[in-house]
C-alpha cells in the first residue's frame, strides 16, 4: 500500500494523533490554517491525504478535486462545511464521528434550558455585582412542560430522554412516510403531533436539532414564531441559519417570546487556543442577539467537552484504520460511498475487505 499522510485540522487532536502515529502513519497537526493554505498543503503533498476537519475549515470544490485527497473525516457530526456533492463528484469518501458529540450537545441543550428557566446567568451576574435578588429572580420548573423537538435523530432523541428525567413531555412532528420511525419515537415516550404548526403551538421549549439544508434554512421565522406562546423559549444548538435571526431579535424585543438560548451564530469566531476576538461587529444582528437580556449566549460549545473531544478523535482514528484495512468507516455520508471508497483504495493500493464493503451512506440528520 502507498503510505498515507493524515492532516489533522481539528484543534482537539491529542488522543487521535497518538493512536494514528502508533500505527506508523505520518500525522501532521494544522492549527488555525486557512482554507487556502489547507488546499495548497493537500495539493502539494507527495502522499495520498486523509483530511480530518472540524467546523473551522471548509471542504469545497477546489479541495475535493485534489487528486491525492482520498478521505475526508469530519471530527463531529455537521457537514454543512463540506460540499458533499463535490466530494461525490470527485469520488472522495466522507465520514463523520456523530456519536460522542450527540451526548455532549444533548447535555448542553438541557443545561441551556435550565439556564433559561431558572435565570441562572442573570442571577450569577447580579450576585457577583453585590446584589441579593431572590424575589425578582423567580424562575420556572420544567415539570410538565412541553419540550418540542425539531429533529429526533441522535441528538434530539437523547434530549427527549433527558427532558423526561425532568418530568417534561418530549413532543415531535409525526412522519408523513415512516410508521417505523413514529413507533420508535412513541416507544421512547415521545408524543407525536400532526404538523409543525401544532408543535409550535404546544411548545414551552422549542429545541432545534436539524441539519442545515435548503429545506431547514430559515425554518423558524416570523410566521412560525407568531404561532408560539409568548411564554415559550427557543434553544438552538444546531445551526444558526435554521433561525431567521432578524425575526428572532424582533420577537424578543417585542416580547413575543420569553427568551432564547443560542449556542450557534451566523458569524462565529475561529477555533483555537487563547482569547480570540469574535468576527461579528457590534451592529450585526447576531451580535445584538448575543447581547440581548433575554438570551443565554454561548460560543458554539455543543461538542466542547474533554470527553467528547477525546472520543471523537478516537472514532476518527478508528475510521482511518478501517479505511486502511479495506473496511468502510462507521458513519459515511453523501452519495457514491462505495464507489468513492473503491476509487480511494485503488489510489493507495488497498484491497476491499469484502465484495460488498461500503454499504449505503448514512443520513446527516
Amino acid at each position: 500500500p502507498t503510505p498515507l499522510r493524515v492532516l489533522l485540522c481539528d484543534p482537539a487532536t491529542g488522543h487521535g494523533a497518538e493512536r494514528l502515529r502508533g500505527e506508523g502513519l505520518e500525522v501532521e497537526e494544522l492549527r488555525g490554517v486557512s482554507d487556502a493554505e489547507l488546499q495548497a498543503t493537500v495539493a502539494a503533498s507527495d502522499s495520498p491525504v486523509a483530511l480530518v476537519v472540524s467546523s473551522a475549515n471548509t471542504v469545497g470544490q477546489d479541495l475535493a478535486r485534489c487528486e491525492n485527497l482520498v478521505l475526508v473525516c469530519r471530527a463531529g457530526v455537521g457537514t454543512d462545511n463540506i460540499d458533499l456533492a463535490a466530494c461525490a463528484e470527485h469520488l472522495v469518501p466522507v465520514a463523520t464521528a456523530p456519536f460522542p458529540s450527540a451526548r455532549a450537545v444533548s447535555e448542553l441543550t438541557l443545561g441551556l434550558t435550565l439556564a433559561l428557566a431558572r435565570r441562572i446567568p442573570e442571577a450569577q451576574e447580579s450576585l457577583k455585582s453585590g446584589h441579593w435578588r431572590r424575589r425578582s429572580l423567580m424562575g420556572h420548573t420544567l415539570q410538565g412542560k412541553t419540550m418540542a423537538l425539531l429533529g429526533t435523530g441522535r441528538i434530539g432523541s437523547r434530549v427527549a430522554a433527558l427532558a423526561q428525567a425532568f418530568g417534561m413531555v418530549p413532543t415531535a412532528v409525526a412522519s408523513q412516510s415512516s410508521s417505523d420511525r413514529d413507533q420508535r419515537l412513541r416507544d421512547a415516550g415521545i408524543l407525536l403531533v400532526p404538523s409543525l404548526e401544532d408543535l409550535l403551538r404546544e411548545a414551552d421549549v422549542l429545541s432545534l436539532h436539524v441539519p442545515l439544508t435548503d429545506a431547514t434554512r430559515g425554518l423558524l421565522s416570523t410566521e412560525e414564531i407568531a404561532l408560539m406562546k409568548p411564554s415559550a423559549w427557543v434553544v438552538n444548538t444546531a445551526r444558526a441559519e435554521v433561525i431567521d435571526e432578524e425575526a428572532m431579535l424582533e420577537a424578543l424585543d417585542s416580547e413575543r417570546l420569553a427568551g432564547a438560548a443560542l449556542d450557534v451564530w451566523s458569524v462565529e469566531g475561529d477555533i483555537g487556543d487563547g482569547n480570540l476576538s469574535w468576527k461579528a461587529p457590534p451592529s450585526t444582528t447576531c451580535r445584538r442577539l448575543a447581547e440581548h437580556p433575554r438570551v443565554v449566549s454561548t460560543p458554539h460549545l455543543g461538542a466542547s467537552t474533554h470527553e467528547s473531544a477525546a472520543e471523537i478523535q478516537i472514532d476518527v482514528a478508528r475510521d482511518i484504520g478501517s479505511f486502511l484495512r479495506g473496511e468502510a468507516p462507521a458513519s459515511m455520508v453523501g452519495d457514491h460511498g462505495l464507489e468513492s471508497l473503491q476509487e480511494s483504495w485503488r489510489k493507495i493500493g488497498v484491497a476491499p475487505a469484502s465484495s460488498d464493503v461500503g454499504g449505503e451512506a448514512t443520513s446527516t440528520s
